[in-house]
């Protein structure tokens, strides 16, 4: 829409579907590369050949995003040869990788330091970690990898589950004795209590190169799959004006520039909010946002032509813009919940209109 030049890179796996947005209007530019967890190095070569062609064909080195977190990790591992070609979000002028921010661990003791509000955080990169966190950690607390790898094994392996709970040291002791030996880098974390849908806000944000805010909204996750510890399949525009300077403070400690993702969390202990995940790459419901006033994409890209000076630096919703109260719905996602919660083999029609029922 904003009128870039857009180059699908794709690849596929053992049961995946057709890539849908082949069907768009916007991509048809596609190349096929090696998956990289079958062939990495098919991959890496495949795609370097990719940017050194766009760098001749275009004369400056090209953005790559990443939709998904397995491209995220598959950029940043190899970022000493792709960033010869390529320009990626974060970094003050989009060269340099931003693996500090990627990795959980390294993002959330960013955040620390610089006095930004999270919850007790600890990394567990081996079984010498085990002991201390058991002891010194906050409970409930729930643990998750640090980084993701290519095969997105940790979800497959728990459930499509992004978290684990655990209420005692030794629930926690052998669950990561269990995770570590499977080859897991984990952070666990103090479990933040809260008691409804409004005091757990995502923050979506586009930061410029002085890392300030320039665009900015928030929304109400009104339905989790898996619950509690999946993925928003319902999402509700809102906006949190006090959040507002919590956000731009982790914007400055992170020394962020693009797109950015907060999740924060109101601790019912003590009344903060506190940060609790970092998303890095842009998230999956960016045409939901554009559609809705919030042009986040739009924003990157005259950034990379030199015009963001021309966009308002921040859009906060006013009062009518929000009359209609825009809802996110991933159907497909919504259906499958209900079938697996209910166990019922009905029609799909009788499933979705469940589904459809249970947003408020």
């Amino acid at each position: 829409e904003a009128g870039a030049r857009v180059l699908s890179v794709v690849w596929d796996w053992e049961g995946s579907g057709p890539w849908v947005s082949a069907e768009s209007k916007h991509f048809k530019e596609v190349e096929e590369i090696p998956n990289p967890y079958a062939d990495e190095s098919g991959a890496v070569a495949a795609f370097a050949a990719i940017g050194e062609r766009l760098l001749e064909e275009e004369n400056e080195r090209t953005m790559v995003i990443a939709s998904s977190d397995t491209g995220l990790m598959f950029l940043q591992n190899h970022w000493d040869l792709f960033g010869k070609t390529f320009r990626m979000m974060g970094h003050s002028t989009f060269e340099d990788s931003r693996y500090d921010c990627l990795d959980k661990g390294q993002c959330l003791e960013q955040l620390k330091a610089d006095d930004c509000a999270i919850p007790m955080t600890m990394s567990v990169r081996s079984r010498a970690d085990v002991v201390s966190v058991t002891q010194t950690m906050l409970y409930p607390c729930v643990y998750k990898p640090a980084v993701k790898d290519y095969g997105q094994t940790f979800y497959r392996t728990h459930n499509m589950l992004k978290a684990i709970e655990c209420t005692e040291p030794s629930e926690l002791e052998e669950a990561l004795h269990r995770e570590v030996d499977a080859g897991f880098e984990l952070v666990v974390q103090e479990k933040i209590l809260f008691d409804s849908a409004y005091e757990e806000i995502p923050f979506y944000l586009y930061a410029d190169e002085n890392h300030e805010i320039r665009l900015a909204s928030t929304a109400i996750k009104d339905s989790i799959r898996p619950f509690p510890f999946g993925t928003a399949t319902v999402l509700r525009l809102d906006w949190e004006a006090e959040l507002l300077p919590h956000a731009q403070r982790v914007v400055k400690a992170l020394k962020w520039r693009g797109l950015l993702m907060i999740e924060f969390i109101r601790d019912k202990k003590d009344g903060r909010w506190k940060v609790v995940e970092i998303n890095v790459r842009p998230w999956l419901f960016n045409d939901f946002f554009r559609q809705s006033g919030f042009d986040y994409v739009g924003y990157l890209v005259d950034d990379l032509r030199g015009l963001l000076h021309k966009r308002p630096k921040l859009v906060c919703p006013e009062s009518t813009a929000w009359a209609r109260e825009h809802v996110h719905v991933d159907l497909l996602a919504e259906l499958n919940g209900v079938r697996e919660e209910t166990g019922e083999s009905l029609r799909s029609e009788v499933l979705l209109r469940r589904a459809l029922a249970e947003i408020q």
